[in-house]
This record gives structure tokens, C-alpha cells and sequence, in this order.
């Protein structure tokens, strides 16, 4: 349990450090932040009911995939019964989660006529599992990679697999291989380093918190609620540098700009309120 809850909050810690750096405005980081933590909830949630022992993979793409207000008809899911271990379904949950945002913001899941088709198989100890969108916008090609696509990828290779997104036509589809160890330790969270500080290949600093209850024993309630707690604080904490942020930006524009220009700013803030 101590071992769940130090990679817990370094797995927070880090999500929050590379939403932040990715996001324009506080509103963006609050909805991306709160939904990726949500994912690692379910998550949590499905796992504690099977006491850390795996997960059933399709209850997990479920959960995952039909958040919020999404048409069940719109989505199928293929594939045999199959129970992954507690590492692979944290992986996958925020996998799941970063293609389902992605299309309903973008893709097949934006459009009332898209429809996603999810399938998976088992070649020996290999995971091969397809993400296939249709219907929906046509792909745009963007300059650069978003945290979304890094976080897919990144998760991918912290198992030891990879993740190919491949854009057409016709919708994105990603085709994601994952190897199933038998050796897995039940319970097994995604590794971190106390010295190194590394997550699914991130690089993210060592957790004062986590270090502390590393070492004491306690309930699961008081784990869950320590866990929550220091979320919830590191949040505020990152939203609060998000705006300070924003006000230097606003300070050394004004810096820059000729008291002229100023001046018309400010007399047209002032006709709008």
C-alpha cells in the first residue's frame, strides 16, 4: 500500500507538471489536469474492487472511453476476456483516456455521423490492441506534438511496447502493442525512482509527501484521503503559479508597449465594462 500510494503521488506530480507547461490559460489546465486525474480515479476504483489482483480490459476501455456524454452506440469494443496487471492498466487507463478526449474534441466523436471501433487480441504475451476513428472530421496535420499524444506514446514504451498513430483520410487510427508480463507483482504501480524521479519515461522531481508516508503504515481510507489531499494542494499550488504566470506576461507586455498604446487599451477595457 505504501509502495501504491508514494507512486500515486509522484504519478500526479508529474502529470500536473507536464499539463501545466502545455496548457495557454488556467481553464485549460483545470479541465485538462481534472480529467486525466479522473482517468487515474476509475482506474484506481476498478482495481481496489479486484483488491490489486488486475483488471478486465474491456470494463477498463469502457469506463474510459464513455465518459461524459458519449452515445454508447457510437462506440464498439471487440475482443477476448483478458484481465491485465495493475501497471498495464494504469498505462492504458490514461491511454484510453487521451484518444477518447482527443476524439471527442477533434475526431470521429465531434461529428453526430463518427463512430469509434476498438479491438484487441492476444498474440502470446502481446497485447495488440487498435483504436480506429471514422466518420468524423478530416485529420488535420499539426506542427507539433501535443501532451496527449507524448503521454500515449510515453505510456506505451513504460511497458516496454509502442503506440503508431496513423492519420488518413478517413480518421486517425492507432495501433498500440503491449507485452503481458507473467512475472508482474500484483499491485505493481508505474515504477518511479526516489533518486531519479522517473514516470513512463518523464523526467519529474522526487515527492517530499510521498516520501513521508512511504515509511508509516496506515488504513487505505487514510491513504486515499492523504492522496487526495496532497493532489488537491499541488492543483492549487499549480494554478496559482499558472496565474502568476499570466500576470508578468500581462506586466512585461505593458513594459514593452508605448504609453500610446497603453493608453487606447486601457480607454477600450474601460468602454467594454
Amino acid at each position: 500500500l505504501n509502495h501504491r500510494v508514494k507512486n500515486t503521488l509522484a504519478s500526479v506530480q508529474a502529470i500536473a507538471q507536464q499539463t501545466l507547461r502545455r496548457s495557454k490559460d488556467p481553464a485549460q489546465f483545470v479541465s485538462s489536469f481534472s480529467g486525466r486525474i479522473q482517468s487515474l480515479s476509475l482506474a484506481h476504483a476498478q482495481l481496489s474492487a479486484e483488491t490489486w489482483q488486475g483488471a478486465d480490459l474491456e470494463r477498463l476501455i469502457h469506463d474510459q472511453v464513455l465518459q461524459g456524454p458519449v452515445d454508447e452506440r457510437t462506440v464498439k469494443l471487440r475482443g477476448p476476456k483478458l484481465t491485465v496487471s495493475a501497471q498495464t492498466a494504469l498505462h492504458l487507463a490514461l491511454m484510453m483516456h487521451e484518444l477518447a478526449t482527443n476524439a471527442a474534441k477533434y475526431g470521429s466523436l465531434s461529428s453526430v455521423t463518427g463512430t469509434v471501433d476498438v479491438n484487441w487480441r492476444l498474440d502470446g504475451r502481446t497485447l495488440h490492441l487498435k483504436w480506429s476513428e471514422r466518420g468524423g472530421p478530416r485529420p488535420i496535420r499539426l506542427n507539433h506534438r501535443g501532451f496527449g499524444t507524448a503521454l500515449i506514446e510515453k505510456s506505451a514504451q513504460g511497458e516496454g511496447g509502442e503506440a503508431r498513430m496513423i492519420a488518413d483520410e478517413n480518421g486517425i487510427s492507432w495501433d498500440i502493442r503491449l507485452p503481458l508480463k507473467d512475472n508482474a507483482a500484483p499491485g505493481a504501480m508505474p515504477q518511479t525512482s526516489p533518486d531519479k524521479g522517473k514516470i513512463a519515461s518523464m523526467q519529474i522531481p522526487t515527492n517530499p509527501a510521498a516520501a513521508k508516508l512511504a515509511g508509516k503504515a496506515m488504513s487505505p481510507n487514510k491513504a486515499r484521503r492523504a492522496v487526495e489531499r496532497d493532489a488537491a494542494d499541488r492543483a492549487s499550488r499549480a494554478r496559482s503559479r499558472v496565474r502568476r504566470g499570466f500576470r508578468l506576461r500581462a506586466f512585461l507586455r505593458d513594459r514593452r508597449e508605448p504609453p500610446r498604446a497603453r493608453s487606447a487599451r486601457g480607454r477600450a477595457r474601460a468602454a467594454r465594462a
